[in-house]
């Protein structure tokens, strides 16, 4: 019998740690400089919606040093909808 694949409620999603590479990290101060943002989120809500603009795979994190961890209620906001 196949396994049914399990997608995470929205709860956990809202509740879930998101961490990008040390390199995205500094990407995301860069961003947050040049753009005067107090918040991490804005910078990468950016940098999100750009990347969805990029037809590539995204490289693994596998073995990268880790940047700071987000999470999903701080980088997806209060519409909880998204």
């Amino acid at each position: 019998m196949a396994e049914k694949a399990m997608t995470p409620s929205v709860v956990e999603v809202n509740n879930a740690g998101f961490t990008t590479s040390a390199n995205a990290d500094d990407g995301n101060r860069l961003i947050m400089d040049r753009l005067g943002l107090k918040g991490r989120n804005m910078a990468a809500r950016l940098a999100i919606a750009r990347s969805l603009a990029v037809a590539s795979t995204p490289e693994s994190l596998r073995g990268s040093e880790r940047g700071k961890v987000i999470r999903g209620a701080n980088l997806f906001g209060e519409d909880i909808r998204i």
